[in-house]
């Protein structure tokens, strides 16, 4: 049960099956026994995360093309930002989507095959209604342990993997804001005789973005 939801009739229908229709019937987990549904709330809460995020940044994306078709982007400084400030949530919008996929599959590393009936339309299932795995060809996330690596060895190298990461994120920062300060190379074209149009429009965009800071702030 989903409470206060938002939803759009037949949309996951659409999202599985590809239907136009929008009326193909969507298994629920209420076909699987206990032990094989993964943890509902994580992958609930973070493939949110991730939509919402991301139709956000489609949304600022076409704020910031309104603003630069009526060539007033370079003067709109709360909007240019906001585009430093949402790579970070691109970031995160990335790791909710991983973190939704890896526990939504659970309890499967690798997934074995399920069987529908004839017309396609229901899983094959037991007298209590619920489908069956054929585990002998899948592998539960609990015995996919590597007989040669130890508890140790994986942490270690989960606490090297974090410790590098952190330290090319503090870089990325450092040379990105190193740019940020320095600001933009000017452009200067020379009109040459193969001069096309992606030359015509940087030239015109260079020319546009001149004239903004000749303006100044609005």
């Amino acid at each position: 049960r989903v409470d206060y939801a938002v939803s759009i009739p037949g949309g996951l229908s659409f999202l599985l099956f590809d239907d136009l229709s929008f009326s193909q019937t969507v298994i629920g987990l209420d076909r699987f026994a206990e032990e094989d549904r993964p943890p509902l709330l994580i992958p609930f809460l973070t493939w949110r995360v991730m939509v919402g995020l991301g139709s956000g940044m489609i949304a600022l994306c076409l704020l910031g093309l309104f603003f630069n078709l009526r060539r007033q982007l370079a003067r709109q400084r709360w909007l240019l930002w906001s585009f430093v400030g949402a790579i970070f949530f691109v970031m995160i919008a990335n790791q909710a989507g991983w973190i939704a996929a890896e526990v939504g599959r659970q309890p499967w590393t690798v997934y074995p095959p399920v069987t529908w009936n004839d017309a396609g339309t229901d899983l094959v299932t037991d007298s209590n209604g619920q489908f069956q795995y054929d585990e002998s060809q899948g592998l539960r996330t609990e015995k996919s342990i590597s007989a040669s690596v130890s508890s140790a060895e994986a942490l270690t190298s989960l606490i090297l993997f974090a410790l590098l990461y952190l330290a090319l994120t503090a870089v990325w920062i450092m040379v990105l804001n190193r740019k940020i300060q320095h600001g933009p190379e000017p452009i200067l074209h020379e009109v040459k005789p193969d001069h096309g149009i992606r030359d015509a429009i940087l030239d015109r965009q260079h020319a546009r973005l001149t004239e903004d800071e000749k303006r100044g702030p609005a």
